[in-house]
């Protein structure tokens, strides 16, 4: 993703070079919300479960809109930069600064943080910062550790790892699915992908991940090394971009310009709205 520059103008063919590439994030525990995603010119908007409802969160020119995990907040990119606005819209406060290029913000899962992909020191690595003031300094997560020297589309799952993806091992160019503990250690490689994989997503508890390989979505369950398709596989229907309900019995992601929804096991698929973009799934917690 290095600022997958998932802004929508001239999504079609950035797409047909970049099979790997969009944003990740993750979800969370709860009650299922309000979606977000974004529409025609980077506009964030925000609809009720079943694609009613639409309300405008913010002007032109934004991406991959990701929800905090008490659902009051989302964190998007805006330019090169990370910010966050409330769930109803209103003012946007920017998180970073630095002149490099950021993307790709998934929250913890206690909300206190924002991890992110940044080319701030050369190559993209994953960056850790406070998600309110002061924010203090980012740091880098994967510098010192992650194959190749590069690291992109950070998830935060609630069980504690980010996962990401890089390639294989250090001679390889074929992609591959880690993850890694927030301070940097317990890096660990989950799966090599077929074709090159991208889009990731923790589910809500936290024990598989959603992800697209070669404009397919699957889900991943490290614990049984088990891997089920979500997508339909169409030649000319490019899939990607997954995301969790926060129930864990939906995933929905983007086909082409469409928003879909289907079981987590690929029952029950039907589209939701066009056109769309980068989905994300508000958690509302219980009380």
């Amino acid at each position: 993703m290095g600022k997958t520059l998932r802004v929508i103008v001239g999504i079609v063919a950035l797409l047909a070079v970049n099979a790997g590439a969009g944003p990740a994030r993750a979800s969370y525990p709860g009650t299922n919300g309000r979606i977000a995603y974004l529409g025609t010119r980077g506009v964030i908007y925000t609809v009720t479960s079943t694609g009613t409802g639409r309300r405008q969160i913010t002007a032109a020119g934004n991406n991959t809109p990701t929800w905090s995990p008490d659902g009051k907040r989302i964190a998007f990119v805006r330019h090169v930069d990370v910010y966050t606005v409330g769930a109803n819209g209103g003012p946007i406060t920017q998180v970073t600064t630095s002149t490099a290029n950021e993307s790709e913000p998934s929250w913890s899962p206690d909300g206190k943080y924002l991890v992110f992909e940044s080319d701030r020191n050369g190559a993209t690595n994953l960056y850790k910062l406070r998600s309110t003031a002061p924010y203090g300094t980012a740091v880098n997560i994967t510098g010192a550790v992650a194959p190749c020297g590069y690291a992109a589309d950070p998830t935060w799952g609630t069980g504690g790892y980010i996962a990401f993806y890089s390639c294989d091992s250090r001679s390889s160019s074929d992609r591959a699915i880690y993850e890694i503990k927030p301070d940097g250690t317990g890096l660990r490689k989950l799966m090599t992908c077929t074709l090159g994989c991208g889009w990731l997503d923790w589910s809500p508890k936290g024990r598989a991940i959603a992800y697209s390989d070669g404009f397919v979505v699957y889900q991943y369950t490290p614990s049984t090394n088990t891997t089920k398709q979500v997508s339909q596989s169409v030649a000319g229907l490019d899939c990607y971009d997954p995301a969790w309900s926060p129930a864990g019995t939906q995933i929905i992601y983007v086909c082409n310009s469409t928003i879909w929804v289907a079981s987590p096991t690929g029952l029950n698929r039907h589209p939701l709205l066009s056109p769309g973009y980068a989905p994300n799934w508000q958690p509302v917690p219980s009380p």
